[in-house]
């Protein structure tokens, strides 16, 4: 009998180290919990209302260049004639194509370069833009160019001859040049 009461003794003893234990441990993770659910919370109202607040922008801004763009009457035409690159920079600009035909046009998009100067390396560009666009009639599209430099560009000038050739044989040829610094 003894020896049965000895066993009950320590595992009471232990029951109640355990049980205390655990109620520290759930007061901890419960306000652990409390305190990541306000500094979630927190960081949700102060980021979503930063992003909502440069989309708006970022649209205005975008929505203001598209509308100048817009307002050109040539059928193949840039946002910008020249622009300025760093080292490992990106550009991001429009070209606009418009089909003033009676009919359906399908435009094929391609380039040439130059360097202007012995220094530059104009391979070290990088130029991107959807190259075979198709148009409905009386329909504008405003694909987005984008140019990038690599790190180790030298500075210099780089001419662009874009040429749009539409499915009629109408053929527009614009320049971009772009400095290097």
């Amino acid at each position: 009998g003894i020896r049965n009461s000895k066993i009950i003794f320590l595992f009471k003893m232990d029951k109640k180290a355990t049980f205390h234990i655990t109620i520290e441990s759930m007061v901890i993770l419960i306000l652990g919990v409390v305190f990541l659910g306000l500094g979630l919370t927190f960081l949700t109202v102060v980021y979503l209302g930063m992003e909502k607040s440069t989309d708006h922008a970022f649209d205005e801004l975008t929505k203001h260049r598209i509308e100048l763009l817009m307002s050109t009457d040539r059928q193949f035409d840039l946002e910008f004639y020249s622009i300025d690159l760093e080292e490992n920079d990106r550009k991001i600009f429009f070209m606009i194509i418009k089909n003033k035909g009676l009919f359906d046009e399908e435009w094929q998009i391609n380039h040439t370069v130059n360097s202007l100067g012995n220094e530059v390396d104009c391979d070290k560009l990088q130029i991107a833009y959807k190259n075979n666009i198709k148009l409905r009639s009386g329909e504008d599209t405003i694909p987005p160019l984008i140019i990038k430099s690599e790190r180790d560009i030298n500075p210099g000038t780089c001419l662009y001859e874009l040429t749009a050739e539409n499915n009629e044989g109408i053929i527009e040829t614009l320049e971009l040049t772009v400095n290097i610094k």
